[in-house]
């Protein structure tokens, strides 16, 4: 197999893998909306990886492809830098994962246009490199770590483009650093993919979490809450013995009173009797004063039937 063979090889298995790209990065983004802006960068790639592999059907497939690559780089640091700006800027806490500024060109004969564009990308893969590595000092995330080593795996694949340009390297040994640059590009849509995952699961533990916390707050407040009302009992069961005590005591006082009210109806009811037999010793007396009167009275009657029949032999005599 001769040297274009293998380079044509190369370039159907770029075109394959970052068309696996390209499907992986499409589910990142329905999985989560924030990636759809980067999406168009897959679609870029993958586009600029077709034009690539039709080097026999199109005579300016390289160029084209690469000025492709060129606005996909143009694209991936408006993108970034605008994200480098809303993190450091703005200051918003943003976690979500970045692309890097940088996509590898096709090695040609040398071309003055080319050249430039190559010059061009690197100066934007060193920019986009230090906003990234910044971005991944912040958040520390595994999606960020790949795609920093996809922006030095870039960077080197056009300085390797120029050094290829020049003569001093084979051909076949660019297209083999940019198939492993789209290789890491599968690889980090991959790791996005399984990060958005533990970040779910992390925000459903986070929830879990936090309704333990809730559970573990109300019964906290159950438990204040049932010794206060332990604590309100007590006291209520205080008060209560306190007013048996009082209850007892007032109970004490009305059955003394209760027993000095019997004593004094006793007495009452001994010196009623008395009065009785007092009245009926009065009657028994009434009567017998009753009897002498009579007596009297029959007395007296026959005194002046007397003195009548003396008045009478009086005025006969």
């Amino acid at each position: 197999m001769d040297e274009d063979q293998i380079l044509m090889t190369i370039t159907h298995m770029q075109t394959f893998v970052v068309a696996m790209a390209f499907v992986i990065f499409y589910l990142v983004v329905r999985k989560d909306k924030y990636f759809k802006k980067w999406l168009p960068v897959f679609v870029f790639l993958f586009i600029g990886g077709i034009v690539s592999s039709l080097k026999d059907f199109i005579i300016e497939a390289n160029l084209i492809a690469n000025l492709i690559n060129a606005i996909t780089v143009v694209f991936l640091f408006a993108v970034t830098y605008r994200e480098y700006k809303g993190t450091f800027k703005a200051g918003n806490d943003r976690s979500i994962n970045l692309k890097v500024a940088a996509v590898p060109f096709t090695a040609i004969a040398f071309d003055p246009i080319i050249f430039g564009l190559e010059i061009f990308i690197i100066s934007l893969c060193f920019y986009s490199g230090y906003m990234l590595i910044k971005i991944y000092k912040k958040y520390r995330r595994p999606t960020h770590l790949f795609f920093c080593f996809a922006i030095i795996i870039a960077a080197f694949s056009v300085v390797v483009s120029i050094f290829t340009d020049f003569g001093f390297l084979p051909r076949v040994f660019g297209p083999g650093v940019t198939f492993v640059f789209y290789t890491v590009l599968v690889t980090s849509g991959v790791v996005a993919y399984v990060e958005i995952r533990m970040e779910k699961q992390k925000a459903t533990l986070g929830s879990i979490t936090l309704a333990m916390k809730n559970v573990l707050e109300a019964g906290s407040n159950a438990s204040i809450n049932t010794a206060n009302m332990a604590a309100e009992l007590a006291s209520s069961a205080n008060e209560v013995n306190a007013a048996n005590v009082e209850i007892s005591s007032i109970t004490g006082e009305l059955t003394d009173n209760a027993s000095i009210q019997l004593e004094k109806l006793t007495m009452i009811d001994e010196k009623a009797n008395e009065l009785n037999h007092l009245y009926n010793d009065v009657l028994i007396s009434a009567e017998s004063i009753r009897g002498i009167m009579d007596i009297i009275n029959h007395i007296s009657g026959q005194t002046n039937l007397l003195a009548l029949n003396a008045s009478i032999e009086a005025g006969r005599a």
